[in-house]
């Protein structure tokens, strides 16, 4: 009996020590207390462990009472950090700080674009699982004054407010347009974007004159930047954020600021934007509708116009597009609409079932010879005919009597996209014209609504005298583009229009 109860007391052994980690803040660095609006601060944080046990779920943060724009932000020891509540700060989390060890974010920072108020404050915290014997030294804070910048640059976002709807684990664009109404140029712009703290989603974003990067072991913040946007000048990005695999509903915030700037609508320097997801049981296709425009003029006096045919079924009207032609919408269960004044091609989002039934034609004339030519039909094509590959679109004649307009259509809606062209005559296998160009986004619009867009001329590249035929070769000359492409050959004598595109 007296062996049986020493077992059961090696068993129960005595109760574990409670863990106590006193981490604290252990500097607050700031380059420069008294600045001017928009200036550049460089803040330092430096928090440690001061033991006596191991910290675990550490989570060092700087937060600001006014809005301070974020530049940068790097964690060392590849602590990843991101945006803390209402991006006007960052928090660093790692998952254990040793006794004794130290780590550090640096910030760049640029001072809020109004003075009102006069000064704001940064406040540094740490925080771990384990108890802390001194939670005073768990905070620091200083507070910079502000002046007025010599030049002032109006800078807005747009639009301030959106919201998208995705399938869970999709990619999701945000288009966002930078816009400075003076009355001087903006200078040092930067821009930075991304989602709530907590939500870990990744995200780039790119833009014509603009470089973008992630910020140092921050995937989930992206960060854009260029030396100028004149006085009345806009300056299109785009936001593209890979959605986390389960269903939710994610807040996005972006902010842009100009260095030693004041800036009159300080208020309009910030847009949000709210990307539900959900499971979806049929996933839906898209349509490519390639013009969409009514009434465009073109070359020799033309007024070019396009009907839409829609029809469901054998013969019921599409009952969510009543207004076609002169309307499309970019979803049936969205009520945004596509603007027709634009001839540079829409979406349509269908569910696989629905795009068994839906029938749509597409119908480009010259207005002022109705009576001379049916006009000709146009390409409608589903996404699966895009592609990453090299593709030839092949016997485009080349005589005087012919206008060949070669138009590239991207997938997601990137802007900037480059796609190289080459151009071969007849049989020749050296191109008679080999370029480079990049493809827009329309930024009134919410891509993928809308496709990336390139529109080319060839007769107006190239000397086609004595040529019989062409050959188009095209290629994403940046990685991921998906593209699709035409060439309309127009009869300069009948108006009659023949399309080509590859097989």
């Amino acid at each position: 009996m007296r062996r049986a109860l020493a077992i059961l007391a090696l068993a129960v052994g005595p109760l574990a020590a409670a863990q106590n980690a006193d981490v604290a803040i252990s500097s607050l660095i700031i380059s420069k207390t008294a600045v001017v609006t928009g200036e550049r601060v460089l803040v330092t944080v430096r928090w440690r462990n001061n033991g006596p046990d191991a910290a675990h779920g550490v989570v060092a943060t700087l937060s600001s009472d006014h809005r301070a724009f974020v530049l940068t932000a790097a964690g060392t020891s590849n602590w990843p950090c991101e945006p803390a509540s209402g991006a006007d700060g960052f928090v660093c989390r790692g998952a254990v700080l040793n006794p004794s060890a130290q780590a550090e974010m640096v910030m760049t920072l640029l001072a809020p674009a109004s003075t009102d108020p006069a000064t704001f404050a940064l406040t540094a915290t740490v925080e771990a699982d384990e108890s802390d014997p001194a939670p005073a030294n768990n905070a620091a804070q200083s507070v910079l004054q502000l002046t007025n910048a010599p030049t002032r640059a109006d800078l807005t976002i747009s639009p301030v407010e959106q919201t998208h709807r995705a399938q869970a684990g999709q990619q999701v664009s945000i288009p966002l347009t930078v816009r400075n109404d003076g009355p001087d140029d903006a200078v040092k712009v930067k821009a930075f974007f991304a989602f709530d703290p907590g939500t870990r989603i990744p995200v780039t974003a790119s833009g014509g004159e603009w470089t973008c990067s992630n910020a140092t072991h921050s995937p989930w913040i992206a960060e854009c930047q260029r030396d100028r946007i004149a006085a009345g000048a806009s300056a299109p990005l785009t936001v593209l954020a890979t959605m986390p695999a389960s269903p939710g509903s994610f807040h996005f915030a972006s902010r842009v600021a100009s260095e030693r700037q004041s800036n009159a609508a300080a208020d309009l320097s910030v847009a949000s934007a709210n990307v539900e997801t959900g499971s979806v049981t049929e996933p839906l296709v898209r349509v490519l509708i390639p013009l969409t425009g009514e009434d465009v003029p073109g070359a020799n006096g033309s007024l070019w116009r396009t009907d839409i045919t829609a029809i469901v079924g054998s013969d019921t009207p599409l009952s969510t597009w009543p207004s076609l032609p002169l309307r499309l919408p970019f979803d049936p269960r969205d009520e945004g609409m596509v603007d027709s004044s634009v001839s540079t091609g829409a979406f349509v989002y269908v569910t696989s079932a629905e795009r068994r039934d839906l029938h749509l034609a597409s119908r480009v004339y010259d207005v002022s010879r109705a009576t001379e030519t049916a006009g000709s039909e146009i390409p409608i094509v589903d996404e699966s005919r895009f592609t990453t590959s090299a593709v030839s679109l092949l016997g485009i004649p080349a005589s005087s009597r012919y206008r060949q307009t070669l138009r590239v259509y991207e997938l997601d809606g990137r802007d900037g996209g480059r796609v190289t062209i080459r151009v071969y005559a007849d049989d020749e296998t050296e191109p008679r014209l080999a370029t480079t160009r990049a493809l827009s986004a329309a930024a009134h619009n919410q891509p993928p609504s809308t496709p990336g867009y390139l529109q080319l001329d060839l007769g107006q590249l190239l000397d086609t005298s004595g040529i019989q035929t062409l050959r188009v070769d095209l290629e994403p000359a940046d990685a991921g583009l998906r593209l699709w492409s035409f060439v309309s050959a127009t009869n300069n004598e009948t108006h009659h229009v023949t399309t080509f595109s590859a097989r």
